[in-house]
Order: structure tokens, then sequence, then C-alpha cells
């Protein structure tokens, strides 16, 4: 760029000519879209390392909330409510989609599948009848909370209550198992036996009667909760 002052003492600006207009529109365009994307991936890949997951659900231990298939948003530094999907680490080290159904410092109880918390069942509607794998089952809507999601139950087989201290399946090396239950109530006048939650959250599967959760592996800690879901782009299939 230079300046010249022309004949009434003004200062005229002049440019150098931009040598990205000598070049074909074809090739600025694909330059200009070629930064855009860059950048755009640059950005996506700094976002899900970072902050934000996509989780891929393969199997239908969450149906029929969310099925084989079904593509969810993870938030690395979220803080887990009772009621919220989690994605885990298993003491195994596989990854799990689960729902939290009980935090440090809460006490309870699974009486035929359903949480009760802290001396209240939750909420259950029942909502339709289907079959799933040739067997006849209930789908029901649960409230924990201020959460409202669905839950299925297969007609004729007992679902899992809590073991009693019951030992994780499976702990990876050189990893501490998470503590055992405390009992607070053993066999209580409202039946079963009420436990303290403690060192982390307890969760469940939505596929109450076949799949494994908390009450095979024990309460969740910090340290193996990756995320917490807080959006369900997709909801999968049927299984």
């Amino acid at each position: 760029m230079t300046g010249d002052a022309d004949d009434r003492g003004d200062l005229v600006t002049t440019h150098a000519p931009d040598a990205s207009l000598g070049k074909p529109l074809a090739v600025r365009l694909f330059l200009g879209l070629f930064v855009t994307l860059a950048i755009a991936g640059a950005s996506a890949f700094l976002l899900q390392l970072f902050v934000l997951e996509l989780v891929r659900v393969s199997g239908d231990s969450m149906w029929p909330g969310v099925g084989p298939d079904a593509l969810l948003l993870s938030y690395r530094h979220g803080t887990p409510e009772r009621g919220d999907l989690v994605l885990l680490q298993t003491p195994e080290g596989k990854d799990q989609v689960r729902r939290v159904v009980a935090l440090p410092g809460d006490r309870l109880r699974i009486a035929d599948s359903t949480p009760v918390l802290n001396g209240k069942p939750a909420a259950r509607e029942e909502q339709r009848r289907v079959t799933l794998l040739g067997r006849p089952a209930r789908i029901f809507a649960e409230t924990i909370g201020d959460r409202r999601y669905e839950v299925l139950d297969i007609d004729g087989r007992r679902a899992h209550d809590m073991p009693p201290n019951r030992p994780p399946a499976g702990v990876s090396k050189g990893t501490a198992p998470p503590p055992s239950l405390r009992v607070v109530t053993a066999n209580g006048a409202s039946g079963g036996t009420e436990y303290l939650i403690e060192g982390g959250v307890y969760v469940l599967a939505d596929h109450r009667d076949d799949a494994s959760d908390s009450r095979f592996y024990g309460v969740v800690p910090k340290d193996r909760l990756r995320g917490v879901i807080v959006r369900v782009i997709a909801t999968g299939r049927a299984p």
C-alpha cells in the first residue's frame, strides 16, 4: 500500500493488486470451502475430544427409550442427577449407557424391578403391552424426581433385586472395586433390604429383566463416569 498527495494536499491511498484475483473463480471457491471445512473439522474434533462425545448404542438394554443403533450426545463435564442417562465404564472396561436412580447419600431398595428411593417408590404407569423376542412384555412410564422415562418388564420373569453386599462382577487390574453397600434397614416392614448409596451413583438398565447394571457391579464412582447424556439424537430401532 502506498500513499501520495494530490493537488489539494489530500492523501490518496492505493492498494497493490490482490494476487488471488488472478486465480480462476473455481479455484478460489475451492480454497475458501477447504479452509471452512478444515476449521469446522478441527473445531468438531476439539469439541468431541474435550467436551462432547457422540455415542452409538449397540444393544437393547436401554430399550424402549433408547434402542439399538441409537445416537446420543454425551457431555463429559456434566453432573448426573436422578433419572439421567450416563455414559460409564464398567469394572471390565466396557462402555455402557445406564440410568442413574440414586446418588450418594440416598437410601435405596429395589422391589420387583421398581426403585424405592428414600422410602418412596418410583411412580409407575403402564403404557402398553408388546411382544419382545416372542415373549409378552409391558412398558411402564417411570418417574424419579422430575425425570420421566419408559422401562420394560418381561411378563413371568423375576427381575434381579439388589443383592446384599455383592461384589462387582469383575475389576480391572489396578482399579479399586467400588465400596460394598451398607445396610440401612434389613427386611424392614415395607419389605426388602434398604441400602445406603456411597462412593458413587447407582445405575439401572431400562430393560430391567435382562441387563447388567449396579445390581451386579456395584456403584459407579466418579472416575468411571464418562459423561451425562444431554441429547438423544436418534432413538434407534426396536429389538
